[in-house]
């Protein structure tokens, strides 16, 4: 079995997400980034580990750690974030790793990989149907300083204005907020479950990039309608396992159709889910990890920048 060590953000008490997914199918050790350098380097000399997978999305990573681990073993860093400016650090570690994104515009960016986000099939799943008190629902944090930032919050007015106590907006900093579910996986999964219509839009417009709320809405059985960005029919078919809109009016006329239209809802809803627990979640995604271990393995070190592996800033989107 393939030896790794994960120094990961989401390592816990008890591993959840990717690294209950990595844990189920390598030789796993786990260890927080944050953690000091000689404890990380202590447990990657005992481990010896063919693979490390890290996700390093702040500053301040010994750089020197990353060029050691790389002499032995293949070291990937993934991030599921977008961040603006573009930080120096990945262009640093990516001369000692390969450096993987869940957009493609950081992807060319370095010469990296693809690996797209995924999501615990054991807590986004169809729950019992809870009483939301609405129809629609998006859950989101609002933070001024993205991209889409300002458009998220005109949409979350609008749909307001619209729809009243039928629109439930779940979530920090928005006006109007009808709770948050932030720090609740399970009842956010649940929400969702309960609602007829999830709304996606995420904090920026990149080839290939969602916020994984897109996933955990689709993989909790929720009809969802996503803003449309390209490359979205790399990974999704419309009309089949989800909506796209492109701006409010559009919106508006799809909410009423869906709304109207249940049995059509429904199908497209059903879709999504078996499409979503097929192909995004955490195991799908460790199986990716996998995967561009086996590419590099043998020393490969020239990185491709547009080869994609599917899986269907220093600010952070959300």
């Amino acid at each position: 079995m393939l030896k790794l060590l994960h120094i990961g953000i989401d390592v816990k008490p008890v591993p959840i997400w990717i690294s209950k997914a990595l844990k189920a199918v390598t030789d796993y050790k786990e260890i927080l980034p944050h953690a000091p350098a000689n404890l990380i380097r202590q447990l990657y000399d005992s481990h010896k580990p063919d693979c490390v997978f890290m996700q390093i999305q702040s500053p301040g990573f010994n750089i020197g750690l990353v060029e050691y681990m790389s002499k032995n073993s293949i070291v990937i860093n993934w991030s599921g974030d977008v961040r603006d400016p573009f930080p120096q650090w990945y262009r640093d570690f990516n001369k000692y790793c390969v450096t993987c994104f869940s957009n493609m515009r950081d992807v060319r960016e370095v010469g990296g990989e693809f690996i797209q986000i995924g999501t615990d099939p054991d807590i986004f799943k169809k729950w019992e149907a809870i009483d939301t008190g609405g129809d629609i629902v998006f859950m989101a944090n609002y933070s001024p300083r993205f991209p889409l930032s300002e458009y998220r919050l005109h949409m979350v007015n609008f749909l307001k204005a619209t729809y009243g106590k039928r629109f439930k907006m779940i979530g920090n900093n928005f006006p109007h907020t009808d709770g948050n579910l932030m720090n609740n996986q399970i009842g956010e999964s649940q929400f969702y479950s309960g609602s007829k219509i999830a709304i996606s839009l995420s904090h920026y417009n990149l080839e290939r990039y969602f916020s994984d709320r897109l996933i955990r809405a689709m993989g909790s059985g929720c009809f969802t309608l996503s803003h449309y960005y390209e490359g979205i029919s790399k990974d999704f078919q419309v009309c089949e396992h989800l909506d796209v809109f492109r701006d409010f009016e559009e919106l508006k006329f799809k909410i009423d159709y869906y709304l109207s239209h249940e049995a059509e809802r429904d199908r497209i809803a059903d879709n999504g889910y078996e499409y979503v627990h097929k192909n995004f979640t955490s195991h799908k995604m460790a199986q990716d990890i996998l995967k561009i271990y086996e590419k590099y393995k043998n020393g490969k070190k020239v990185k491709p920048v547009s080869k994609l592996v599917h899986s269907p800033g220093q600010a952070t989107a959300i």
